[in-house]
């Protein structure tokens, strides 16, 4: 996917591993999960940041003001 779907998909799994620590659907299993996910994530989103620090949607000029933003 592109930057923006990435994006996406990390900022869901952010929500999941947070959201079980405030409600009783807290497991360890959950937590690990979405950890893993997340560092996938974000691993993946940095392919798509530029030289100067910004994020592009093809992992090529131009930047997205939006993405790098988020």
């Amino acid at each position: 996917g592109c930057g923006e779907q990435t994006m996406l998909s990390l900022a869901l799994n952010v929500y999941v591993y947070r959201y079980p620590k405030h409600s009783d659907q807290y497991t360890a299993d959950l937590e690990e999960s979405a950890k893993h996910y997340i560092e996938s994530g974000v691993t993946r989103e940095l392919t798509f940041r530029l030289d100067d620090g910004s994020f592009a949607v093809f992992a090529k000029p131009p930047a997205s003001t939006w993405l790098t933003a988020f």
